[in-house]
């Protein structure tokens, strides 16, 4: 976005006289509104919310506070994670305690001027050579940086004298194993053995503090010999003031898959059960608590307790096995075998051998207590990321099944897949009350799993230039537009949360994917023509066209940005997770394929055995061919990283960033060694890569990516193609020019390269403006078709433009033409321009005409959320009547 632009939307939220363009010396005073989703009314719960700021607006975040509705400053903290060219911030993470009432919202203010509460908690860290110790003022916890077993030592004052003495001690001496796995020979395998490869201190300011473990899981006999088993990071979360520990877990086999052969050799099947697999029975987090006396259980869903205060003199507690949906018997869940091993739907609530009651979706947590204290534990999500278990023993342990062993099949970490789990760990102590209201661990509980939803205005985030440009919500203005962009979550009989209910899209590996419904099978066996169980693997970044969506309808359309942003968040941590490679393989083609996105499932046939990792067995694929073989590797046609950096830079998740690192790292490392860059040609392979590397360079200002996105646009320049000048288009009468909407996919890259450029160097950045001025002149004379088809699909010198449009993709080819109208000086090549841009939307509307919310499949959805956006900004801050 321009500076005018910024000064905008400055102006709209600063009491000032006048602003200049990056003036240091601007006051900031933005609203930040919290909206309640969860039906809990929240008492000084950390909000978290990251959010642009201009170029040099604010150099120092040390100034930064936010102040609450009445004017009074609130607890915060605050974090760069992005920087502009000048240093001054440019992504600011903010952590802050919210009040807001139940279903309500409440709006507090970012502003710069300094100002803190009166009366701080203590949020004291202190590291030595052996580990961590945190105290939060209700609580003191040691993290042993040798022996890492969750929870060393946990203290809670009791009394409120501010010390913490040995009779408050909660954890038992005789602690858990903390990380405990059982593998697949009954072995147990612990976190307690082998100090941890790395312990950071990620955050210690006055809210929260942030510690992060990585090691590895051994067996005993391994850890004499120095082997590990499987790699974990633990990201602990301590808050001021508060017993809550947040726990984000990721269990990770950096493995190398060895991935099975079709039958011409080619190694492209990466389907369960191959070597490199780590097979296993349970995963469980532990903590043994020191209790005296009876011990009682409660275990509930949301605000209900279905287990009320029972004496535990066995174990107890709920097991999730399945999604608890219609479809929970589905073909989706599949083991390597083939085998479905799911026996019930939905959870159970169990003590002492029996079941007590079943739910289908629970939101469940389990608490367990004596005459003084008490620890409650929920995992997020829990049913969707199936199958869970949480439970205790009467010696105090308390475990967090993540994998757990009461499920019926052993469980399989593919080689190079991680999964990471958010879980909540409540030391409490003080009143309960008796009524539901009054339960305090169920509100608590239930706040951890619904968050606030906190978010600056829509013109605000979409004037920060890391978004395309674009209209805020607008139904008035562009009523087809706006029903394409809502209609995957607001069309009430076709909408994308029905598709993933009918495939039954949960589970630990699949929660967060979508189903790619456009797939029909071609197998010329009996089901040709059926549509077939493919998951989509958020193609074409959906994770970042969810996240935008959410983004540009915060103020029109609350509601719909709230939807919105739980699809994106599930997406963006399924990518980051599932669908990348986590291998340091260089046993698959030299290391090509490491830190790289698996494709969709192969077109027209099951994922079967495939998961989330492209081409499915080749016993499954039946007689179909397609050009490049029966399986799929990762490669650049499918990568993608701007859905997770920006999911990182509102969140602060950093298991995203560094699972957007991966892709970068790999990225950047084919293109500088020459290996399988995938550069040659101006299509969708090359302008993924543009699109990493220039989000590497926004976010770390290092040259070295900008090199390398250079070399992109030399070897995909308009000049090296035969279609962009007369005398090519003479010389080749007869070739043709089809599928430009890859090419749309590298254009668009190179123009955000350009203004990247242009923020960077402070002056127009000319390679890049030529680039994309020629492509969009060959388009607006060759490929605009008029109002009736929007652009043509196909185009030759001799035959002129082919019958058929492209659909969904219009939106995404009118985005070009308008970068030709932005950029160019020739009055005649900006009318053509912007003409058929026009035409586009005027196509959009004859092909659209319903008058509510429209979906077909996510597919679909993905082409139209991303794109539209600059004619729609245009118009938006123009004249011109849609």
């Amino acid at each position: 976005m321009s500076p005018r632009a910024w000064i905008f939307i400055l102006l709209l939220f600063v009491s000032l006289p006048a602003l200049s363009s990056g003036s240091a010396g601007a006051a900031l005073d933005l609203p930040l509104t919290a909206r309640e989703y969860g039906g809990y009314a929240r008492r000084s719960e950390v909000a978290t919310l990251g959010v642009p700021l201009p170029r040099g607006a604010v150099p120092d975040p040390e100034r930064l506070a936010v102040l609450d509705p009445a004017g009074r400053p609130v607890l915060s903290q605050f974090e760069t994670t992005a920087v502009w060219p000048d240093g001054s911030v440019r992504w600011v993470l903010i952590d802050f305690s919210a009040d807001c009432p139940a279903g309500g919202s409440a709006v507090y203010r970012l502003r710069d001027n300094g100002a803190r509460p009166a009366d701080l908690p203590v949020l004291n860290v202190s590291e030595d050579s052996l580990g961590v110790t945190v105290e939060t003022g209700l609580l003191r916890c040691r993290l042993e940086r040798r022996y890492f077993d969750l929870f060393s030592a946990v203290y809670l004052d009791h009394n409120r004298d501010g010390a913490f003495t040995e009779d408050e001690r909660v954890t038992s001496r005789n602690n858990s194993p903390g990380v405990r796995a059982l593998d697949a020979l009954g072995r147990e395998l612990s976190s307690r053995w082998g100090s941890a490869r790395s312990f950071e201190v990620e955050a210690a300011g006055p809210l929260r503090a942030t510690v992060a473990v990585k090691g590895s899981l051994y067996e005993y006999e391994s850890f004499q010999r120095g082997e590990p088993w499987i790699d974990y990071t633990a990201r602990l979360h301590f808050y001021a003031g508060s017993g809550l520990v947040r726990v984000f877990f990721s269990l990770e086999n950096h493995n190398s898959t060895l991935p099975l052969k079709d039958e011409d050799g080619d190694r492209s099947h990466w389907v369960l059960g191959r070597p490199g697999s780590f097979y296993f029975e349970d995963l469980s987090l532990e903590t043994r608590l020191a209790f005296e006396g009876p011990v009682q259980l409660s275990v509930g869903d949301s605000a209900a307790e279905i287990l009320d205060r029972l004496v535990l003199t066995s174990r107890g507690g709920v097991y999730q096995e399945s999604s608890g949906g219609e479809n929970w018997f589905s073909r989706n869940h599949m083991n390597h075998l083939g085998i479905i091993p799911l026996t019930f739907r939905g959870a159970r609530f169990f003590l002492d051998g029996t079941v007590a009651a079943e739910r289908d979706r629970p939101k469940a947590w389990l608490q367990v207590c004596d005459r003084k204290y008490g620890l409650a534990v929920a995992v997020r999500h829990f049913w969707q990321n199936f199958p869970k278990c949480l439970s205790a023993d009467p010696d105090g342990t308390v475990r967090v099944a993540l994998w757990p062993e009461e499920f019926p099949d052993r469980h399989e970490l593919e080689g190079g897949e991680i999964k990471t789990h958010e879980v909540a760990f409540l030391f409490h102590t003080g009143p309960q009350g008796s009524s539901p209201a009054e339960n305090r661990i169920a509100t608590a509980l239930g706040a951890f799993q619904h968050p606030l939803y906190v978010r600056a205005p829509a013109a605000w985030y979409l004037a920060g230039g890391f978004f395309d440009d674009a209209a805020t919500f607008d139904p008035q203005r562009f009523p087809t537009y706006e029903n394409l962009m809502s209609g995957a979550l607001n069309n009430p009989d076709n909408n994308l949360i029905r598709d993933i209910e009918t495939i039954d899209e949960y589970g630990w590996r699949n929660f967060g994917d979508t189903w790619a419904k456009n797939e029909i099978d071609q197998t010329a066996g009996p089901n040709t023509g059926r549509i077939v169980l493919s998951h989509y693997n958020n193609e074409y970044d959906y994770g970042y066209g969810m996240l935008f969506q959410s983004l540009r309808t915060v103020d029109g359309d609350p509601r719909t940005s709230f939807k919105w942003w739980e699809m994106a968040a599930a997406a963006n941590l399924h990518q980051s997770d599932i669908d990348l490679y986590h291998a340091k393989d260089s046993a698959n083609q030299g290391g090509v394929y490491s830190g790289g996105k698996f494709t969709h499932t192969q077109h027209g046939v099951e994922a079967a055995l495939a998961g989330h990792r492209g081409g499915p067995r080749l016993a499954w694929s039946g007689s179909l061919r397609w050009p490049w073989g029966q399986g799929s590797n990762p490669e650049s046609g499918h990568f993608d990283n701007r859905g997770m950096l920006a999911y990182y830079y509102l969140t602060g998740d950093r298991r995203v960033l560094e699972s957007a690192n991966e892709i970068r790292d790999l990225v950047y490392w084919k293109i500088t060694e020459n290996r399988f860059p995938q550069i040659e040609q101006t299509n969708r392979d090359a302008g993924n890569n543009l699109q990493i590397l220039t989000d590497a360079w926004l976010n770390t200002w290092d040259d070295k990516y900008r090199l390398a996105a250079e070399k992109i646009l030399l070897t995909t320049h308009p000049d090296s193609q035969w279609y962009t000048s007369e005398q090519g288009r003479q010389a080749n009468p007869d070739k043709a020019v089809s599928g430009f909407w890859s090419a749309a996919i590298c254009i668009d890259a190179a123009a955000r390269f350009t203004r990247t450029a242009e923020e960077k160097d402070g002056k127009p950045y000319r390679p890049g403006r030529d680039y994309v001025i020629k492509y969009a002149d060959f388009m607006a004379a060759f490929l605009a078709a008029g109002p009736e088809i929007g652009f043509f699909s196909e185009w030759s010198p001799a035959r002129g433009g082919g019958k058929r449009g492209y659909g969904p993709w219009t939106y995404r080819l009118s985005d070009i033409v308008m970068y030709g109208y932005r950029y160019s000086a020739d009055p005649a090549l900006k009318r053509r321009c912007l003409k058929a841009a026009v035409d586009a939307f005027a196509c959009m509307r004859r092909q659209y005409p319903g008058p509510g919310p429209i979906y077909t499949d996510s597919k679909a959805n993905t082409m139209l959320t991303g794109g539209g956006h600059e004619y729609t900004s245009y118009l938006q801050n123009g004249s011109l009547p849609e």
